[in-house]
């Protein structure tokens, strides 16, 4: 069985590489049984965006307060390291956080998806509920170049969603689960 290991290198599907025990390549394709896949390292920056947008917000607020006035330094420094490091935290460390977190895998029976920061959740969605799979892809998705899939069942409490995955990648998860569910169907 193949050990895999992920990369900060972006060429494989989804920032992947996988490797033997002893290093070398493993061969088979993303449909591999088992094999732990992640999502598009692109996904950090969608998801730094809000952490961008609060800290410049906060970051003008403090330099409006400047200008208006002539306010004491000591709060002003203050609520600068407040806002840039809470700015930090969220634009850097929390994506780069969740990132590391979420990982789905494409097995013969299901698709199972583990994912949280705090809180961890992981699910499983057997092949045979699935209906259909949708691509979804918002402005600042487009700009990161990622989409988000959405397996849809019947059972709405077992839909599943991977929030960024690379376009070819999002095609590939998408053949394989509605391959694998017609061949449960056939049965």
């Amino acid at each position: 069985m193949a050990e895999v290991s992920r990369t900060r290198d972006a060429t494989g599907p989804g920032g992947t590489h996988r490797s033997t025990a002893d290093g070398q390549p493993a061969t088979g394709g993303p449909g591999d049984s088992g094999e732990v896949r992640y999502l598009s390292p692109r996904v950090r920056l969608f998801w730094a965006a809000p952490g961008v947008i609060v800290t410049l917000a906060g970051l003008l607020i403090v330099i409006l307060v400047v200008v208006a006035g002539d306010p004491p330094l000591l709060p002003v420094a203050a609520a600068t390291v407040v806002v840039g490091g809470a700015g930090w935290l969220l634009a850097l460390v929390v994506p780069r956080a969740r990132y590391r977190r979420w990982t789905f895998r494409i097995t013969e029976d299901h698709l199972e998806l583990k994912r949280g920061l705090v809180v961890r959740r992981e699910s499983s969605v057997p092949h045979f509920r699935v209906q259909h799979i949708d691509f979804h892809q918002g402005p600042l998705q487009r700009l990161a170049g990622v989409v988000s899939v959405q397996v849809s069942t019947a059972s709405a409490a077992s839909d599943a969603v991977l929030p960024g995955v690379e376009p070819t990648e999002a095609e590939r998860v998408r053949g394989l689960v509605l391959a694998r569910a017609e061949a449960d169907d056939a049965v």
